[in-house]
């Protein structure tokens, strides 16, 4: 009975707020076309879309992550789990930073909106994307776990948080606003699965050879969705 009733309660819950979501959308939507404007607007769809090509440097890591660790625990084999968690964070953290390597390159040489990219701009995308590529791999994380709930959870709060705070960013400070409200974003999603999922130590285990075998039913699935 107290299943049935959770599972009503959270259905209430996530109902709610995705009416309220979709009710203060409306007036960020609003705010972003007014204090940004169009070529602002293109310059923030350009922003995330560099965020977003980052984000392939995973390779189907992220995949196998959510694929293999469930099958394991099938198996009742929790030093895999432990293997596969350990092993697939370290390359992950290998190339996560050699995404933001190349990105900074990119960035220093003027390769890509260099009137745009100044110090501070900068070091606000690298920062976006270190915490945009951690949150990836936690998130996945959190399936691979079975702990669908936290994400349930942190959708509510995600709908009603970001527009309010972009509402007021963008109003305060333009386009600088709208990156500040998605790296804000960014950290409150990381702190939140950091401190809700389980099992959430993690120990740097390279090993290449486990790596490409892990990888590999990943990449596939990685490559069909791209």
């Amino acid at each position: 009975m107290s299943s049935k009733k959770d599972i009503i309660k959270e259905t209430g819950k996530y109902t709610i707020s995705t009416i309220v979501g979709k009710l203060l959308s409306l007036p960020y939507t609003i705010v972003v076309a007014k204090f940004l404007g169009p070529s602002m607007l293109g310059i923030f769809a350009l922003y995330q879309l560099i965020i977003s090509y980052a984000s392939y440097s995973q390779l189907g890591q992220l995949q196998s992550l959510s694929r293999q660790i469930p099958i394991a625990y099938g198996n009742n084999d929790n030093n895999k789990v432990e293997n596969i968690k350990n092993i697939l964070f370290s390359s992950y953290a290998i190339t996560t930073l050699l995404a933001l390597f190349i990105v900074f390159i990119i960035i220093q040489f003027d390769l890509i909106m260099p009137e745009f990219f100044n110090s501070k701009n900068t070091i606000l995308i690298i920062f976006t994307l270190f915490f945009s590529q951690t949150c990836a791999f936690l998130r996945n994380y959190i399936k691979a776990e079975g702990q669908f709930y936290i994400l349930a959870n942190f959708d509510i709060i995600e709908k009603i948080i970001r527009p309010i705070l972009g509402i007021i960013l963008i109003i305060q400070f333009g386009i600088t606003g709208a990156l500040i409200n998605l790296l804000i974003m960014l950290c409150i999603t990381f702190l939140y699965y950091a401190i809700k999922v389980n099992n959430r130590t993690f120990i740097f285990k390279l090993n290449l050879q486990e790596t490409i075998k892990l990888v590999k039913p990943g990449l596939l699935i990685f490559i069909s969705k791209i």
